[in-house]
């Protein structure tokens, strides 16, 4: 529990920093979405930075706390070259800055992990390893790259797709819409999201911490599950969550409902149980060769549903005209995504490594 703690707050500190840098731009009239991108590639350069100046012998123990600052020193400079990409798309080419922050966030990540992975050394170095993950995999049929995928296989690489499908739509539209459902329904300061922000993300942390033991004890169906099943609880509450009334800001908004920062909790925790378990189930359907296809297959699934899912849920408001349509829209694809999941997909449990104890754990005659 210190170890959870511990790094809660670790990683809390650069989410509020981060989301203090979100008031700040958005009360100077710009929505900065780039943020994230900004804080992964300053990060980066951070790290570069003290890589290869330690690596030159200029900097030693007497002056690290130097080699400290000028890495801050890089990483905010890239950070700030970086966002003046933000710059030029909203102001020279007229795009919209949350389109162009989006497409930012996702070319930060894919530059770092370009330049940073090595993909066919690390499967070298992990050949052993993936031989025996495909040996121990929760699948119904054994892997065998000389035959076609099983049909019981394939049937569950579906389901497990579709199910995320309908979960990421569900998800995605209301992490995006949020800050327009608490502004015009709520009545509420969007500056409110901040705090959702750090709440969901302080949950989210907790259940990552836990899913891999609660996996262990009832298997990564059943957790999955859960997580979908807790964040569906969530929604239907969410529901119910009307403006408060009670005039707090300087412009006549309305107090922020309480009620919807345990929502926000609740439903962090559930999806980071999801989100750690399912990718796994689905690369361990195909043997260490087409993982990188089956992790397409993945991410083809989530990234349609958040393409999908903005225009679908731009029809409800149409044809609704009322933003507390959102939790119900969720809801109802949360709900689908559930019983997809449980109701065809089995819970097969992993087979386990013998670990040896006492005596027999000693090497030797």
């Amino acid at each position: 529990m210190t170890f959870l703690i511990r790094e809660t707050i670790t990683y809390m500190i650069p989410l509020m920093i981060v989301a203090l840098a979100g008031i700040y731009a958005e009360r100077s009239g710009v929505i900065n979405l780039a943020l994230e991108g900004i804080m992964i590639l300053g990060a980066f350069i951070g790290v570069l930075m003290v890589n290869l100046l330690q690596a030159s012998g200029t900097f030693t123990k007497d002056n690290a706390q130097l080699l400290v600052l000028l890495a801050m020193g890089g990483a905010a400079l890239m950070g700030a070259i970086f966002s003046l990409l933000l710059s030029f798309a909203a102001i020279n080419l007229r795009a919209d800055q949350t389109i162009g922050g989006t497409a930012l966030n996702m070319l930060a990540p894919a530059l770092v992990l370009f330049l940073t992975v090595k993909e066919n050394k690390l499967a070298e170095e992990m050949k052993e390893e993936m031989e025996l993950g495909e040996r121990l995999a929760a699948v119904e049929t054994p892997i065998d790259d000389d035959k076609p995928m099983s049909k019981a296989n394939k049937s569950m690489l579906l389901a497990i797709l579709a199910a995320e499908f309908l979960w990421f739509m569900a998800d995605n539209a209301i992490g995006t819409y949020i800050g327009n459902y608490t502004i015009y329904y709520l009545n509420s300061v969007s500056s409110a999201t901040m705090f959702l922000t750090i709440i969901g993300g302080v949950a989210s942390v907790v259940g990552f911490a836990t899913a891999g033991s609660i996996a262990d004890k009832i298997g990564r169906k059943w957790t999955i599950s859960t997580g979908l099943s807790i964040t569906v609880a969530a929604l239907i509450v969410m529901c119910f969550v009307a403006p408060t009334g009670t005039v707090t800001g300087a412009h006549g908004e309305f107090a922020f409902p309480v009620l919807l920062y345990g929502v926000w909790a609740i439903k962090g925790f559930g999806m980071a149980l999801v989100h750690n378990c399912s990718f796994p189930m689905v690369v361990e359907l195909c043997s260490s060769k087409k993982i990188g296809k089956f992790t397409g297959y993945y991410y083809t699934a989530s990234m349609s549903a958040q393409t999908v899912t903005p225009v679908l849920l731009g029809l409800v408001f149409n044809m609704t005209g009322a933003w507390r349509a959102l939790p119900v829209y969720s809801t109802v694809l949360m709900i689908l995504s559930c019983a997809v999941f449980t109701l065809l997909v089995k819970n097969i449990r992993a087979a386990k490594v013998a670990n040896v104890k006492g005596l027999e754990a000693i090497d030797g005659d």
